[in-house]
């Protein structure tokens, strides 16, 4: 995960604005660029992880968005919601798609499981207007093709 923090990081870094750049409309907003990963428990580490390689990142969980800075939110809260620039962040196997091995379920419900991961994937990666960028670590999701 260290080297697709250092990743995300550089990247965000790119993508954040300086001097003039926002005024004169080359650059987006720092509020207008997204870290969307699967859940609040990543949220959480992407927030400190990109802190520690001088990313400061707003983590938004139900409160609106504010400006000034990048935003970290769940896939599922940025239902709704466009951004300039999004980074889907931890899009390997095993996390994207949620795995299902804990259970015993029918096939019909890995079917229908599947269709909402996919679904979700679908939905955080159409939330960028302008640009999209994905990482993961290890094997990337087998929804990457």
């Amino acid at each position: 995960m260290a080297a697709e923090l250092d990743k995300a990081a550089e990247l965000i870094h790119s993508w954040l604005p300086e001097g003039d750049a926002v005024t004169e409309g080359r650059a987006p907003t720092p509020e207008a660029i997204a870290v969307l990963v699967r859940d609040k428990w990543v949220r959480s580490n992407v927030v400190n992880g990109l802190a520690e390689r001088g990313v400061d990142l707003r983590s938004v969980e139900q409160e609106n968005v504010k400006p000034g800075k990048p935003l970290a939110m769940t896939m599922h809260r940025a239902k709704g919601l466009e951004f300039t620039h999004v980074l889907l962040f931890g899009v390997h196997q095993g996390a994207v798609p949620r795995i299902l091995r804990d259970y015993e379920v029918s096939e019909q419900d890995k079917a229908d499981a599947l269709l909402r991961e996919r679904s979700l994937v679908y939905v955080a990666a159409t939330r960028a207007r302008d640009v999209l960028a994905l990482t993961w670590s290890g094997a990337r999701s087998p929804f990457l093709g």
